[in-house]
């Protein structure tokens, strides 16, 4: 398969030879980088328009020192930053998570797509974009306060939580739940989610079908995919939009 090669200057390469394997293939691993700069950088990279070495030049390698050991700590302030404000946002390890070995695939073939996505699960389970199964879901608990529910929606770009307790659904809180709580009063962000969350739950089964679904979705509510033995996520009405395009072909 034929795939584009980027060009660097002297200077770039220089920048980039101790922490990528390769300049000029699209398989690569990252090398001699704190997991902080792996973090961010792979958070970055999911709403950047170039490649991962480019964005690397871009936005981290200015911060760091010429030369840094892998787990000296000496990760730039961009990085240090990203991911402590994400992580703590978010209050879950989905950003932690990309701590460790990393290896980037770029100008892939739909063959290989196909073997590094998640598998197909052949019903309602694979429309949920965050999966509680694979550490993704963002999320409150009951005595979390609003701000913290307010702080992570927008750090998320969703205008919904589920609230656990454990690995349990107690609740929903939404955009719509917080406005009517703190309106008259915003010193009310302090208090917990579970003055102002939703406790009537539609809930739908994996194997539910698609008419199902749509129904809670056309009465403007979030549906919660679960069974009587574990949470898998939420599906937004954007998550069956994107299931409809995919199956355009």
């Amino acid at each position: 398969m034929r795939y584009p090669v980027e060009t660097f200057t002297a200077e770039e390469r220089r920048a980039l030879e101790p922490h990528f394997s390769n300049l000029d293939r699209p398989v690569f691993a990252l090398t001699n980088l704190p997991e902080t700069v792996k973090g961010a950088l792979f958070a970055r990279y999911s709403r950047y328009q170039g490649t991962l070495r480019r964005l690397y030049l871009d936005e981290f390698a200015d911060s760091l020192p010429e030369s840094v050991a892998a787990f000296d700590g000496s990760e730039g302030k961009r990085a240090a930053d990203l991911y402590e404000r994400i992580f703590v946002g978010y209050g879950d390890d989905s950003v932690a998570q990309l701590g460790g070995a990393h290896v980037a695939a770029e100008w892939c073939s739909n063959v290989l797509t196909k073997l590094l996505q998640r598998p197909r699960l052949g019903d309602l389970r694979d429309l949920i974009s965050r999966r509680f199964d694979e550490g993704a879901v963002v999320s409150v608990g009951r005595k979390d306060t609003l701000l913290t529910a307010f702080q992570r929606m927008r750090l998320a770009e969703v205008s919904q939580l589920p609230v656990l307790d454990g690995a349990q659904v107690v609740g929903v809180v939404d955009e719509s739940d917080l406005l009517l709580k703190v309106h008259h009063d915003p010193d009310r962000f302090r208090a917990t989610v579970e003055s102002a969350m939703t406790t009537e739950l539609e809930t739908v089964a994996p194997g539910d079908d698609l008419r199902k679904l749509e129904g809670v979705l056309n009465r403007g509510l979030v549906a919660i995919v679960a069974d009587d033995e574990r949470f898998y996520g939420l599906i937004t009405r954007f998550d069956l939009l994107n299931h409809l395009r995919r199956r355009l072909g």
